[in-house]
């Protein structure tokens, strides 16, 4: 059950220090809202089973971890971090298409090199990367004179 203090209580007054906004007992505060940036929540979305699901959220304390954790993947809104999700994943699709259709026109030997690297991964591999051929310069016979 919630407690009613009276407006003229010593308790009631010393909760009306502290609002910075108004309530039904503190019509104008003491203490102005004041705005400040930190801390502040940031969230990361993972894939799921049925679709991205925000997974972690941390809080930081300054501008330098919330660039930090920008790199990690974090976001400001939930919102944002799932669309971080499907943007990833179209990334990914696009990949995955470009190779499709590179390989098309590879050798037999690439793209057995190719399968070997999909095999290699538990994951699906968007790109392999090439393996450079070197080619001999034809051995020249110096002339004497």
């Amino acid at each position: 059950m919630p407690v009613q203090w009276s407006p003229d209580s010593d308790h009631a007054k010393e909760l009306a220090r502290w609002e910075a906004l108004p309530t039904e007992y503190v019509r104008t505060p003491l203490r102005p809202f004041v705005y400040r940036e930190y801390p502040k929540w940031l969230h990361k979305a993972t894939r799921a089973a049925g679709g991205p699901k925000i997974t972690d959220s941390i809080l930081v304390e300054s501008d330098t971890q919330e660039a930090a954790m920008r790199t990690r993947g974090y976001c400001v809104d939930q919102n944002a971090a799932i669309e971080a999700v499907h943007a990833e994943d179209r990334q990914f699709a696009q990949l995955a298409a470009e190779r499709a259709h590179a390989e098309r026109r590879m050798s037999d030997r690439a793209q057995a090199e190719a399968r070997m690297a999909d095999e290699a991964s538990p994951m699906h591999v968007p790109e392999v990367k090439a393996t450079p051929i070197r080619t001999r310069r034809p051995y020249v016979r110096k002339v004497k004179e």
